[in-house]
């Protein structure tokens, strides 16, 4: 586990992201269609706020399973490999040196995260059903 950021170039860093969020993964399906988007829209996300996000977007059930879902969030984010993640990808410890919080897009990078969920949202991913936007 790690929290220290990835110092990728611009086009190796969009690269990575496309491929780990474009994976059909319930983690990386998670972070990119609740995760970055909120944290997009927000300066920053609460645990609890990203914990309403999930229900509102259709992604859990309720808060509780929510609550899961954010913490193998939380886990993918930290390991060591995805540096790439971090990168792009902030978070503070305010309440426990375990729980990460405060989710944000880091400062230079809301231009990328827009760009790389875009391209993602035509083109359908593996299991979707429906036609591209092209």
């Amino acid at each position: 586990m790690s929290d220290k950021p990835g110092s990728y170039e611009e086009e190796m860093l969009r690269t990575l992201l496309v491929k780990y969020l474009s994976k059909d993964l319930k983690s990386s399906k998670r972070i990119r269609l609740v995760l970055l988007p909120a944290c997009l829209e927000n300066e920053v996300v609460t645990r609890n706020q990203l914990k309403e996000e999930f229900v509102k977007r259709g992604e859990a059930e309720d808060t509780t399973r929510a609550g899961y879902f954010l913490t193998l969030i939380s886990g993918q984010v930290g390991m060591e490999k995805n540096d790439f993640l971090r990168q792009v990808i902030g978070y503070d410890y305010p309440s426990y040196s375990w729980v990460k919080d405060n989710y944000h897009i880091r400062e230079g990078y809301h231009d990328l995260v827009k760009d790389v969920l875009q391209e993602l949202s035509e083109v359908p991913t593996s299991g979707e059903t429906g036609s591209a936007n092209h």
